[in-house]
């Protein structure tokens, strides 16, 4: 087995964790970020993005598409032999067992993990998208979820802030029957997802942890970063006092990436622009790029 060392060596060299020259949108909305932490990339496959996109909805394909690299890539081998070994030793010798993954990058991961295994998958699909799961007999089943990156842990449980219910992968898995309180992260942005997850009973294991320790040894800009971790929240706050708020204007397009990211970050960040008067900037490019009605301002 390999050691921590050489496992954060592979994430660095392959392209999975990156310092950005100006921050982006968190997928939530929830921040801005100096780094990226691409777990796929340790999979080898250099068109990994366009082979998601392709199989976004058959792990079939994209089952296929992985074989090779599973073969070839000694950081790919690596993760998934790590991810084995846990999962295993929670799964012991039980008679239904499984190993489970979100549409779509945790498949990357928790395809070749059962496929190791000799388990079934548990193909979870978006709710968006009109279904959770493949038809599979879950009943008793003993499963462990396969994520290829945690930071909030928010698409693994959460709990709708109107209703109270619970949503995510974990609940989907239960409602079908299934028994999962264990969760394999293949990097952590160690921003509270753990913590999060273990309040609810869920215990999660980070292969890559991307903390202060991780971020002394592999980063160029470790003071940057590490101010940060320490208060994400605040950080963002900052940079867009020191540098404005022109990094924001290109999200306002009509892509599945942007106009959602920052829809999400205005919400979370609403009464902070108004503070700094730039609120009605943003707007106003909303008006003359999508569409006259503001969604913010209906809340």
């Amino acid at each position: 087995m390999i050691s921590d060392h050489e496992l954060n060596l592979y994430f660095v060299e392959s392209g999975g964790f990156s310092e950005l020259e100006e921050p982006v949108i968190v997928t939530s909305g929830k921040f801005l970020t100096p780094f990226f932490c691409n777990a796929e990339k340790l999979c080898g496959a250099p068109d990994i993005d366009i082979a998601l996109s392709r199989f976004s909805d058959s792990p079939a394909g994209l089952q296929r598409y992985l074989q090779p690299f599973e073969k070839e890539s000694t950081s790919f081998r690596a993760v998934t032999e790590r991810i084995c070994a846990l999962a295993q030793d929670s799964l012991g010798k039980e008679e239904k067992a499984a190993v489970s993954g979100g549409q779509r990058r945790d498949w990357i991961f928790s395809i070749p993990a059962a496929e190791k295994l000799g388990i079934p998958h548990i193909p979870l699909f978006k709710a968006d998208r009109g279904r959770i799961f493949t038809e599979m007999d879950l009943p008793g089943m003993r499963a462990v979820h396969i994520v290829d990156l945690i930071t909030k842990g928010s698409s693994i449980y959460s709990e709708n802030p109107e209703t109270g219910a619970e949503e995510g992968w974990i609940p989907a898995l239960r409602r079908r029957g299934a028994r999962v309180s264990r969760v394999i992260a293949v990097v952590s942005r160690c921003q509270g997802g753990e913590e999060a997850m273990e309040n609810k009973g869920i215990a999660v294991t980070s292969l890559i942890k991307v903390d202060a320790s991780f971020i002394a040894g592999y980063s160029a800009n470790p003071e940057k970063n590490n101010a940060f971790l320490s208060n994400p929240r605040q950080w963002t706050m900052d940079y867009l006092k020191k540098n404005g708020i022109e990094l924001l204007l290109p999200y306002i397009e009509k892509t599945e990436k942007k106009l959602p990211r920052l829809k999400a970050f205005v919400r979370e960040y609403k009464g902070f622009l108004k503070e700094l008067r730039v609120l009605e900037k943003i707007e106003t490019e909303y008006r003359n790029k999508i569409a006259p009605r503001i969604p913010w301002r209906q809340e």
